[in-house]
């Protein structure tokens, strides 16, 4: 449909209706991750706003290129393209854009670890939204914040959020976010240990994702319900979900949630005793949370490693990443991140005791600098 518009505004020489037209199939292919067509159109997109001046459709554009490159793991390039968008916005003086990219923002400086700022940025958008009566908008800012509770260990005020944001996505049906939402909700259900309404959530957003054909939900639900099966001990239903998870990945292709799914798969392999098939799962995961993970992700995959080595006796070379995970979770204020790493020392110093005494004389060497 897109395209057919495109080729009529070109006959009646349109040249805004070209602009948006090749906006839009950009934006489509983006919905439905197919990232090289989407970047394609939209960078074709933005020069065709620019040759008419039409500094919203290129502000648009712009927002719509960070996003993409959000989902390809640029995080730079994002925070580029989305304060090229503000600035425009900031010029013609749009504030529904500037409280998309305000929002946009604020999830790049939450994958950052800077969470003050991250919140800053989504009460910001969230003002707006309130003052345009924008609900779209109103419901993924909370469902954010929700996110940023979660983060710093807030879960009351994390659960309400994502129940006003579950909310009004039903009420303005709204599939892809309700399943969204409802992933997230799944998620702080399992760090509460309610396994049963986890899983719940879990399979009504899966049953949206796949009814809407939205591979990437799909993978994403589906590694959620590998974690929640390995935490239930049925690890051959795990199995099929990772499996199943990695082939959508791949084909997509998303490679962060490639490593996730393999991550997943490694864990699972330790739980069946398969050392050596955890080994390879991790050691394909870990390059890809190198080049393109968090911070957060990339320790959080140093700790899977870490747990591996102790596992198999290897307490010397587990205890830097351990330190080094500590150090930044308690530095950036990721309270559960910070409690998990200390329960994981808790346990080995109480039950290993060649990591007790190698943790207590590294406590002892950096107290003494």
């Amino acid at each position: 449909r897109y395209k057919a518009a495109l080729k009529l505004f070109r006959k009646l020489a349109d040249p805004l209706g070209q602009a948006n037209a090749l906006s839009a199939l950009g934006e489509l292919d983006l919905r439905q991750s197919r990232y090289d067509s989407a970047e394609r159109w939209l960078k074709l997109a933005r020069e065709s706003h620019q040759g008419i001046y039409s500094q919203l459709g290129e502000a648009n554009t712009l927002r719509s290129l960070g996003e993409l490159a959000v989902r390809r793991g640029r995080r730079s390039l994002a925070r580029e393209y989305f304060r090229q968008s503000l600035r425009i916005y900031e010029a013609v003086s749009f504030p529904l854009g500037l409280a998309n990219v305000q929002k946009a923002l604020g999830e790049l400086d939450l994958q950052a670890d800077d969470c003050a700022s991250a919140r800053k940025r989504y009460l910001l958008a969230l003002g707006i939204y309130e003052e345009l009566d924008v609900r779209l908008g109103r419901a993924a800012t909370w469902r954010l914040l929700g996110d940023l509770d979660v983060r710093e260990y807030d879960f009351v005020s994390a659960r309400a959020n994502y129940d006003k944001a579950l909310s009004l996505f039903e009420q303005i049906s709204d599939p892809p976010n309700t399943a969204g939402t409802l992933r997230s909700l799944a998620n702080l259900d399992m760090k509460e240990d309610q396994a049963s309404s986890a899983r719940q959530h879990l399979s009504r957003a899966l049953d949206l994702f796949v009814a809407i054909q939205d591979q990437l939900g799909e993978a994403n639900a589906r590694t959620d319900l590998g974690g929640l099966d390995v935490s239930e001990g049925l690890l051959d239903s795990a199995h099929e979900q990772y499996t199943r998870a990695l082939a959508l990945f791949v084909a997509i292709p998303d490679r962060l949630g490639e490593a996730n799914a393999l991550r997943g798969l490694g864990i699972l392999y330790q739980q069946k005793g398969d050392l050596n098939a955890a080994v390879q799962s991790f050691t394909r995961a870990k390059p890809i949370y190198d080049e393109l993970g968090t911070r957060r992700q990339q320790l959080v995959m140093q700790l899977t490693f870490a747990q591996l080595w102790l596992r198999q006796g290897q307490v010397d070379i587990a205890i830097s990443p351990i330190r080094e995970a500590l150090d930044y979770f308690e530095a950036h204020g990721m309270s559960e991140d910070a409690m998990l790493t200390r329960r994981l020392i808790d346990t080995n110093c109480a039950t290993n005791p060649s990591f007790a005494a190698r943790w207590q004389e590294n406590t002892q060497n950096l107290a003494d600098l």
